[in-house]
């Protein structure tokens, strides 16, 4: 804030959040008002290093953000059980980019690639603007990530009862197939259509209680059941779309308590959840052949990782462009060697390291 000779406001500048700033200024029509948009200082940053705890801990260890240390592992729990697979050594690297405004750390921005070695395997996900809008992360293959179908199409508490084809039922006491997966919530959890859809049954059901079977693609169903209410409007006939809310968790029909009973079938045959194949979105033909042309300047980043080293405790890395670098760019950077090395402290989570670019590189064509 600034005030002119006579003591009257001549200028104030008031932050609103996010980008977005007030700016209030005299001029010879007295006071104007303004909302002006700041854009920040964007920088593409790779990380690599090892885990020994855990993968969020050495991903915060790395100076990575919580927001993009979370969507690394959405990305990559459709293929593997975190929490479960990942070991002491495993290796991890990931490119995204950093936002920074008057010196000041924003939210990371998009999470470009990312890289998983686990027990000698390594499995790649890089993002991609689908000509649907949609964001997904494919592997190297150009297959989806994430599987056409949800495995839990809730947020939960924890697993109640696993599929099984043996089951002591927990009210008659018969020991019956129980072909799904009942997942503990508490009454009124939204329940969502786990994948695109048209709904083939709304309504009561026997020991399902309120049921609702929705009719997917390649001749895959699902199933929930023991719903305490449906989503308003819901009816048979109707398209649903992947996320969409469909119901809510109840007890319903014959139950114990609060749960979701949740099926997959396919051709009528009931399969395990949390444990079948899954169908994914495979890219084929000509955008295969592009998308793989794409990613290349991404993936020989990712593979970079093997460059660090070791120099009196310190781990180093090579800064370079998050883009394909053209002849030009080497010639260019080779006096400014001394830009590019980076060294990193080493840390608890062992050795890892981040690596900025200090100069631009070409830009990169959009994966649309």
């Amino acid at each position: 804030m600034q005030g002119d000779c006579e003591g009257r406001l001549r200028f104030l500048a008031l932050e609103l959040g996010g980008l977005d700033r007030l700016v209030i200024d005299r001029g010879h029509d007295g006071l104007t008002a303004a909302i002006r948009h700041r854009e920040p200082e964007v920088e593409r940053v790779r990380v690599v290093g090892r885990i020994r705890h855990s993968l969020s801990a050495a991903l915060a260890s790395a100076g990575v953000g919580a927001g993009t240390a979370a969507r690394m592992a959405a990305v990559f729990s459709p293929r593997m059980d975190l929490a479960r697979a990942l070991r002491r050594g495993d290796r991890f690297a990931l490119i995204y980019e950093q936002r920074h405004l008057d010196g000041r750390r924003l939210a990371d921005g998009a999470l470009y690639a990312a890289q998983l070695s686990v027990a000698g395997n390594t499995l790649r996900a890089f993002r991609r603007a689908d000509a649907d809008g949609q964001v997904r992360y494919y592997d190297a293959d150009g297959l989806t990530l994430r599987p056409m179908i949800e495995r839990a199409p809730l947020r939960y508490r924890r697993v109640s009862s696993p599929f099984a084809e043996r089951r002591r039922h927990p009210i008659t006491g018969r020991i019956r197939p129980h072909h799904g997966v009942d997942f503990a919530a508490p009454i009124g959890t939204p329940v969502h259509a786990a994948a695109d859809g048209v709904v083939r049954f709304r309504g009561r059901a026997g020991g399902y209680g309120r049921f609702i079977e929705i009719d997917h693609r390649d001749h895959y169903q699902s199933r929930y059941g023991h719903l305490s209410a449906y989503a308003r409007g819901l009816h048979v006939g109707d398209a649903v779309q992947r996320g969409q809310l469909i119901g809510y968790v109840g007890s319903s029909g014959l139950s114990t308590g609060p749960h979701l009973h949740y099926e997959i079938r396919r051709n009528g045959v009931p399969h395990d959840p949390l444990h079948m194949p899954l169908p994914g979105r495979q890219l084929e033909g000509a955008a295969l052949a592009r998308y793989k042309r794409e990613i290349a300047p991404r993936l020989a980043d990712l593979a970079a990782q093997d460059m660090g080293s070791k120099l009196a405790g310190r781990s180093v890395l090579l800064c370079i462009p998050m883009a394909e670098p053209t002849v030009a760019d080497a010639v260019w950077a080779m006096p400014r060697l001394a830009e590019i090395i980076c060294p990193m402290a080493s840390n608890e989570e062992g050795a890892a390291g981040i690596a900025i670019s200090s100069f631009d590189a070409p830009a990169e064509a959009p994966m649309g």
